[in-house]
């Protein structure tokens, strides 16, 4: 077989070289362009600090409200999508909700209640696609006494949406809510002070 004159083997090493360079920019860049999804904290909530209530801002994610409502009331908050009427079966039962007005809330001592934590997530925030995902966002409470973390609520439901699939919302709305695991709620003794020292609202993104 003939031997390639030192020119030709000059081309062939070149473009071996330029293939693999090539080879490496496409692979760098489509790295850089693929998606590195982690659970980032999109709003982080301080008793006293107000709340976003009914718009956290244009197009924005955020948590809305925090609703102490009465045990008694049997979960119906897991199926209620106005905020207008989870802040009135709050006052009717001498409990109280956090809002953009008024974040000091005055609860009735020695009354079961339940925490409802309900949220606004955007498309960057729980969409992919034309898919709303509510595993995508998450609520969390820490406890004052020793930093005490509630990390998975005791139940939450997605208001509104009954099915994901749809590219028809702008927004998802979910109702986290705490019931003291054991379903007996919580309560206060007279004169007792809120044991949350915040709630953070994080999504998966």
């Amino acid at each position: 077989m003939d031997k390639l004159p030192n020119f030709m083997k000059a081309v062939v090493v070149s473009c071996v070289v330029l293939g693999v360079l090539f080879g490496y920019v496409v692979y760098d860049t489509l790295m850089e362009d693929k998606e590195v999804r982690s659970w980032k904290t999109v709003m982080k909530w301080v008793p006293g600090e107000p709340l976003a209530e009914a718009d956290p801002g244009a197009g924005n994610s955020g948590i809305l409200e925090v609703f102490f409502i009465n045990h008694t009331a049997d979960h119906f908050y897991a199926v209620e999508n106005s905020s207008a009427v989870l802040e009135g079966h709050c006052t009717t039962n001498g409990l109280g909700f956090a809002t953009a007005d008024d974040s000091q809330i005055d609860l009735a001592h020695s009354t079961d209640f339940d925490i409802v934590v309900r949220i606004r997530a955007n498309a960057t925030h729980a969409k992919h696609g034309a898919v709303w995902f509510d595993s995508d966002v998450n609520v969390t409470i820490t406890w004052s006494d020793g930093g005490e973390s509630d990390a998975q609520p005791d139940g939450k439901t997605t208001s509104g949406l009954a099915a994901f699939n749809t590219s028809d919302f702008d927004f998802l709305y979910v109702n986290f809510y705490w019931d003291d695991s054991g379903g007996s709620g919580y309560s206060i003794s007279k004169g007792q002070t809120s044991e949350i020292a915040s709630i953070e609202f994080a999504a998966y993104f």
